[in-house]
């Protein structure tokens, strides 16, 4: 009978206990900027710029015309029309050609990675050497610049994205129609030629 009480009184005991613990230390509160980007995420030079060019800021609803260059952050889209380009430059190594009709987003910026989302046009891409590691995702396509020179084009209602490897050396990822992983490296002079609807892709 002692021991039921002992046993009784200790568990009341961690629950008096458990109960007057602050509510800040059993619940870690999380917060994302929409404004800033992440404190250590690289910033972007723009250049070279052409005709109408729009930025969409990370806190804005539609992006907006340029009268001149400014700096790009993480979670920035930019947009050309006709007849309009733009020259964005990542630490002086990494550099996005953007030309008319082009719609990009730069979804990560970091030191460890340069990811992009490409939506349409025409884009070159060149790195010196592979210090940011560079990735650009088009539609269901996965494409890694080792170093060298690409250009991804695509247009808006057209399921086919061609990649022309102009100089280095490019790795392409993709899901087939079966969804098995599909990837291949891609060297000076070679193109693919990919279906994003289809899910397949001719090299020549």
């Amino acid at each position: 009978m002692g021991a039921y009480l002992l046993s009784m009184r200790t568990s009341q005991n961690t629950k008096s206990q458990t109960a007057q613990l602050p509510k800040s230390s059993l619940v870690e509160t999380m917060s994302y900027a929409i404004k800033d980007p992440p404190k250590d995420a690289l910033i972007a030079k723009m250049s070279m710029l052409e005709g109408d060019v729009r930025v969409e800021a990370r806190d804005a609803t539609e992006p907006a015309r340029l009268a001149k260059p400014r700096p790009l952050v993480q979670g920035e889209r930019i947009v050309t029309a006709h007849k309009s380009s733009v020259l964005i430059t990542f630490i002086n190594d990494t550099k996005i050609l953007c030309k008319e009709n082009t719609d990009i987003a730069l979804a990560q910026t970091l030191p460890t990675s340069i990811v992009l989302v490409q939506n349409k046009g025409t884009v070159d891409y060149s790195q010196n050497t592979d210090s940011v590691p560079l990735s650009i995702r088009v539609r269901n396509l996965l494409v890694r610049l080792q170093f060298g020179s690409i250009t991804i084009s695509l247009e808006d209602s057209d399921p086919l994205i061609q990649v022309v490897v102009n100089s280095g050396s490019v790795k392409i990822a993709y899901n087939d129609y079966d969804f098995v992983s599909q990837v291949n490296t891609l060297s000076k002079g070679e193109e693919m030629i990919f279906d994003s609807d289809a899910r397949s892709a001719t090299i020549e």
